[in-house]
């Protein structure tokens, strides 16, 4: 690599790790801004309706979201829709006190509903950004930074609450949204301009259903995001029980949404890569499920509240680690094309309240370059003279191979 080259790789690289971190700030933030301001309007028998709807406007996203990407690309779309996103928090300051339920509800909806096409859209531009063997060196360094956003943005929202009251929360996530715009506008590489392209496809929803591999991904992700929901209104239906409506509300959602990140980092750099490596990408991802029903007839056979929460936490860390791990390797083999048609609609939660402590990064797309092929139930190679990463993009290794097939040895078609 020319050492130009090396340099503007470099500069991208630090603009993003500060973009991932200020956009897992947000986040952390966000999940507790989120559910305090709805539960200490609403009683929580309503969180069903909040999740229903919510859902719905995921869905109507998913689908509205593909046909922008495809046809103007990432690099034009994330950052405006950052801007928007920041906005908005600054209209429901604004409006927070004079119509504090009608807030509250657009509060959740506008958290839920953006929340999944923004991260998702964030790693589809690095990944369109980076060559694969930039990629590999430079998404640890990325998704680590938006880890410690991640852990700082739920203290700063539980010191705020402390300090300032919880309408604080909506100035600081205006604030980090708007920075993340501006970063993210600023990866667009030097003398580009955003180019109208034709829509081959129609997003929709058979996008995710072309393949048997992207169809049975979509289930993955559905009945996984069912599991969440579920536990998700128990444990908080138990929060606002425990804690009332106050300030003390939204400290305990700070402190629980950080305590699931650390735990969330502490898998994905100890555990993820190693697990990869003995057993395989499936058994890798179904470390979630198996946990997710253990943890639900633990609290069934032993209710109560301290049991409910450490269910709901494995299962949110578990999502953010290993499982996202090992389930963005599925999607190695899928063309770029397909990858943004399809991807953002099972990334987009069937229930919005699922969403991952950390977005973990895609793969690239292997249409251009071969990659190894990596079984789905045997272990993962992954020689590599670098630091170990747990990363995704880690264990796919670029190289040369003679195969008209990918990865997960799904036959490539001619498109």
């Amino acid at each position: 690599m020319s050492p130009a080259r090396d340099a503007g790789t470099r500069r991208y690289s630090v603009i993003a790790m500060v973009a991932a971190s200020c956009m897992m700030a947000h986040q952390l933030a966000a999940k507790a801004t989120r559910d305090g301001f709805f539960l200490a309007q609403f009683p929580a028998a309503q969180l069903p309706n909040a999740v229903i709807a919510a859902a719905l406007l995921s869905i109507v996203l998913a689908l509205w979201s593909p046909r922008l990407l495809q046809r103007w690309g990432p690099a034009a779309v994330i950052p405006p829709t950052f801007a928007l996103s920041a906005l908005i928090h600054g209209a429901e300051w604004i409006c927070q006190n004079s119509w504090p339920r009608i807030t509250s509800a657009a509060i959740y909806l506008h958290v839920a509903g953006f929340g999944a096409i923004l991260l998702s859209g964030f790693w589809l531009l690095l990944s369109e950004l980076f060559d694969p063997h930039e990629a590999k060196r430079r998404f640890g360094q990325v998704a680590g930074a938006g880890t410690a956003g991640g852990v700082a943005g739920g203290i700063a929202a539980e010191r705020l609450v402390h300090w300032f009251g919880a309408s604080a929360l909506l100035l600081l996530l205006a604030g980090l949204h708007l920075l993340c715009a501006v970063l993210l506008h600023r990866l667009r590489p030097e003398g580009a301009t955003p180019v109208k392209q034709p829509v081959h496809q129609k997003p929709s929803l058979r996008a995710a259903f072309r393949t048997p591999l992207l169809a049975r991904l979509a289930m993955l992700v559905f009945l996984g995001a069912c599991t969440a929901a579920l536990l998700d209104y128990l444990f908080k239906s138990g929060a606002a029980r425990e804690f009332g409506r106050g300030p003390g509300l939204f400290r305990y959602f700070a402190l629980y949404y950080t305590g699931c990140q650390l735990v969330t980092l502490l898998l994905q750099f100890g555990l993820a890569r190693w697990l990869l490596e003995r057993w395989g990408v499936a058994r890798t991802a179904a470390t979630l499920p198996v946990a997710a029903g253990a943890g639900s007839l633990a609290a069934l056979a032993f209710p109560g509240f301290s049991l409910l929460t450490a269910a709901r936490a494995a299962e949110a860390a578990l999502r953010g680690s290993l499982f996202r791990s090992a389930y963005e390797l599925f999607y190695t083999p899928v063309s770029e094309a397909d990858k943004r048609s399809a991807k953002p609609q099972p990334m987009s939660r069937a229930t919005a309240s699922a969403m991952p402590p950390e977005q973990a990064p895609c793969s690239r797309s292997c249409g251009s370059m071969p990659v190894r092929r990596v079984s789905l139930s045997s272990r993962v190679p992954l020689s590599s003279p670098q630091r170990p990463s747990p990363l995704p993009s880690e264990p796919v290794e670029p190289i040369v191979a003679s195969s008209n097939k990918d990865c997960c040895g799904v036959r490539k078609t001619a498109r």
